[in-house]
């Protein structure tokens, strides 16, 4: 065989051994990628329900509003506890419930206006619309994440030579997290 036949077959292995250490680099990152993105999820739709749960507790709007709020906050507060950090079927129909009780309540820009007129309405308002976006952000981003990881796993070579590892496949988080037409003007 001739030297250049040898270098070449090196250079060749050579290429294809960083290509696999590259790809296997990349499926680690994206992988931490969905861990962390879950975790800020985690946090955002905390912080939705416990937002809407002050709101709910705070005497400003109508005892029945309060009422639906309140339920549907604990309600979404108790699946988070019980679920950890799984986006189990039941946290996703919590959340969406959630987001029911929120488009309920402020779907008309007059609950909205009589709430910011309100002493210190205007914050509440305010903080309420950033954390349900920040919330609605965060799950896009993370299925973000989890649609580039799945892409990479499903390559062919990344399959074959099992490159993910013991690494469970990600799942996108699908429910409902719109922000209320009422506030969405905010």
């Amino acid at each position: 065989m001739d030297a250049w036949v040898v270098v070449l077959i090196v250079v060749v292995v050579v290429l294809f051994v960083l290509y696999l250490s590259q790809t296997a680099a990349r499926l680690d990152r994206l992988h931490h990628r969905v861990d962390t993105s879950l975790a800020t999820l985690q946090a955002q739709f905390m912080d939705r329900a416990n937002e809407v749960l002050s709101l709910a507790s705070s005497g400003r709007l109508d005892p029945s509003t309060s009422v639906l709020l309140a339920d549907a906050a604990d309600n979404a507060l108790a699946q988070a506890r019980a679920s950890e950090a799984e986006f189990t079927l039941a946290r996703c129909s919590a959340e969406s419930a959630l987001t029911s009780a929120l488009e309920a309540t402020f779907t008309d820009p007059q609950v909205v206006d009589e709430l910011m007129e309100q002493p210190d309405g205007q914050r509440i308002v305010n903080d309420l619309t950033a954390t349900i976006q920040k919330a609605a952000w965060s799950r896009r981003f993370h299925n973000d994440a989890v649609r580039a990881t799945v892409a990479v796993r499903q390559q062919r070579l990344v399959r074959l030579l099992r490159l993910a590892g013991s690494a469970t496949l990600p799942h996108t988080v699908e429910l409902d997290d719109e922000v209320p037409p009422a506030l969405r003007t905010r």
